[in-house]
């Protein structure tokens, strides 16, 4: 008894020991928070001179007296209140972000056109992304060359378990969204600017479908506020089926077992396991919806079609398990389902290596006409979206290159229409009167070629070739060519490569002009005597100089040289020749029209036979197209 009397006194004399010590700090806390509102806020010293400081001592020694459960409530309600400020303090913050970036959005989508149904659906369904190349009367012949193999097939020839796959693992709440997460698009929101969590989150199937089809890959805000427009209309106009069936037709799924990227679950079904999509099974289907995060990655087969080593395939196999738990967990298959499926091995099921097929230009001169041009057209358009001049871009090759490169990706990617003013008919018919008539165009000689590669020399015939073509005299719209004898054993395009003209030049420097300038008459006698210009002396074609005048017409026809070069020698000493061949679309130096070897066709540089020396010009047309005519 004695001892518990004690141990209450000690524990009296200590509570009250741990009271004195309170107040002292309270009344040190006190002083220095009331000096530093002094030095800061003068006219605070008068308030707290003229307090009664007997007053303030009895407070604290009052509140000090207090019980320690009414210590406890007053120390909670203060904490409440700063808890409460806080709140409201965030808040008022968190909704000044949301006006602040409300009206950043709105400014960014001002000028932006809205899409209407019929714009957004053809944009969606386009799955022909290379761009497409055709004759006159959208008569259409091929697309641009490209590396990704696509074939489109309806959602219903699409197994079930692909489409709850790619729903588990890509977009597990795209049957309950409306084309956005606004929560997974904050929190990728938060990440761009602060640099911290994922970098890649926020994108539902809609978002990506938008991104793949519609804009481009850039990253800026811009770009993201539009696809969030464009992702919530997309919703509006169509179901959930149709967007989800144009996914999976566009989707890039890696390479097949020829080296060739694939895109579209019928490539991938075909590239990977030999079998139509409809027909996958659940471990095989998994595989492929495993693909899109990182299609270099997962995909089986190398550049060159083999299959990869186990170490890397298993990259993989380790994915396609991760979209069966997944499908597991939404409970979209059973339990048995998920364990058997991850038992399957895929290694067996992949295809073997193979070659593609190799594909024949049947108008190969044609194709690589357009697809020349276009690229040339669009490199240009594209740096002058960036305000580079024509002369700048054309006098560095890298920065050419540049824009070059961005072209040709459009051009294989983003569905253009190539049309062009050549017709078909015709085309076909000038290539088979040259194919038909081919032997009395002169003897085939033998021509020495060396590999690139390997080095090796090699002899072969070589044909003589031409190259013609058919033009519009009224708009100079090229209506048909021919390019060359056969373009699977020459692809030079003869109507566009520089050559002398040869005698051709005759009635177009010399003669034409004469007559317009009244020089001579068709019958105009004109004399075929040896002749000697100094350092030039011209002679007839084997040296059999009629040594006698000959009427125009007939040197013309005859093709005789010396009548020739005299009547040039006179024309240019009366006018000048450029100005009638430059009308013609064919510019020379004023060297060359001061040689009189030009008379029989001898340009430093060539000429081409295509007009102006540039075989197509282009009309920029709306909706993806090019129109070069």
């Amino acid at each position: 008894m004695k001892d518990s009397k004690q141990r209450s006194s000690q524990r009296q004399k200590h509570a009250s020991a741990l009271i004195s010590k309170g107040r002292r700090k309270v009344n040190t806390l006190f002083s220095k928070i009331k000096t530093k509102l002094s030095h800061s806020m003068p006219w605070l010293n008068n308030w707290f001179n003229h307090q009664d400081k007997d007053q303030n001592r009895t407070f604290v020694d009052q509140f000090s007296a207090k019980p320690l459960t009414f210590k406890l409530n007053a120390f909670l309600e203060a904490l409440k209140s700063l808890v409460l400020y806080g709140i409201s303090i965030g808040l008022i913050m968190f909704a000044l972000g949301l006006g602040i970036g409300a009206g950043y959005f709105a400014a960014l989508m001002k000028e932006e056109p809205v899409p209407s149904y019929q714009v957004l659906k053809q944009q969606l369904d386009n799955t022909d992304q290379a761009a497409g190349l055709y004759f006159a009367k959208n008569t259409k012949f091929g697309a641009i060359k490209t590396d990704l193999s696509r074939t489109p097939v309806s959602i219903n020839e699409m197994s079930p378990y692909l489409t709850d796959a790619i729903v588990a693992t890509e977009d597990e709440d795209f049957y309950k969204h409306q084309g956005v997460v606004p929560k997974a698009l904050l929190r990728a929101v938060i990440s761009d600017l602060t640099g911290f969590g994922s970098q890649t989150g926020g994108s539902t199937l809609t978002q990506q479908l938008i991104k793949m089809q519609v804009l481009t890959s850039q990253v800026t805000f811009k770009r993201k506020a539009t696809e969030v427009l464009l992702a919530l209309r997309v919703d509006k106009y169509f179901t959930k089926k149709e967007i989800l069936q144009d996914y999976l037709n566009i989707a890039t799924l890696g390479r097949n077992n020829k080296g060739q990227n694939v895109a579209g679950v019928q490539e991938a079904a075909q590239g990977l396991f030999g079998k139509d999509a409809k027909n996958l099974t659940l471990a095989e289907a998994a595989y492929i919806a495993g693909l899109p995060q990182s299609p270099s990655v997962y995909t089986p087969y190398d550049q060159d079609g083999t299959l990869k080593d186990p170490e890397y395939l298993k990259y993989g196999l380790d994915r396609k398990n991760t979209v069966l738990f997944r499908m597991y967990r939404d409970h979209r298959i059973t339990k048995a389902e998920y364990q058997a499926a991850k038992k399957v091995d895929l290694t067996s099921e992949f295809q073997a290596k193979a070659e593609p097929e190799s594909t024949s230009k049947r108008y190969g001169y044609v194709y690589n006409l357009l697809e020349s041009q276009a690229t040339d057209i669009m490199t240009k358009q594209l740096a002058n979206e960036a305000n580079v001049s024509t002369q700048k871009l054309n006098s560095s090759p890298t920065l050419y290159k540049q824009y070059e490169t961005k072209a040709t990706e459009l051009l294989s990617t983003k569905g253009y229409q190539i049309h062009s003013t050549i017709d078909k008919d015709i085309y076909d018919s000038m290539q088979e009167i040259v194919k038909q008539e081919g032997s009395s165009f002169g003897p085939t000689y033998q021509d020495t070629t060396t590999d690139p590669i390997t080095g090796l020399q090699s002899v072969g015939d070589t044909p003589v070739q031409n190259g013609s073509v058919l033009l519009d005299n009224r708009t100079g719209k090229v209506i048909s060519f021919v390019g060359g004898r056969d373009f699977s054993l020459k692809q030079t395009n003869y109507m566009l490569t520089k050559r002398s003209p040869g005698s051709t030049i005759k009635p177009l420097l010399v003669y034409g002009p004469a007559i317009d300038q009244k020089l001579i008459g068709s019958k105009t006698m004109l004399a075929d005597f040896k002749t000697n210009f100094k350092t030039y002396a011209p002679t007839d074609y084997g040296n059999t100089i009629q040594n006698k005048f000959i009427p125009a017409d007939k040197a013309l026809a005859q093709s005789l040289n010396i009548p020739t070069v005299n009547l040039y020698n006179k024309l240019r000493k009366t006018t000048n020749p450029a100005t009638y061949m430059d009308k013609m679309g064919i510019h020379l130096s004023d060297d060359e029209y001061s040689q009189l070897g030009l008379a029989l066709g001898g340009p430093k540089m060539g000429l081409a036979c295509s007009p102006k020396q540039v075989p197509l010009q282009h009309l920029p047309m709306k909706a993806n197209t090019l129109m070069l005519t």
